[in-house]
């Protein structure tokens, strides 16, 4: 897998992307009960509430 950093959407920064690693390592998953699980990443990714990520 390439690990290079790629541009981050129309801005000038440079990202990791870093759900392409966690996409591959889910296919390599034997287990369907964890293959089959959602990639939801931290609470910050999806959550942009300071008393949220406070508490």
């Amino acid at each position: 897998m390439d690990p290079a950093r790629r541009p981050h959407h129309s801005r000038p920064f440079q990202a990791l992307h870093a759900e392409r690693f966690a996409q591959a390592l889910a296919r390599t998953l034997t287990d369907p009960a964890l293959r089959d699980r959602p990639l939801t990443g931290a609470v910050d990714q999806w959550a942009d509430n300071t008393d949220y990520l406070a508490a």
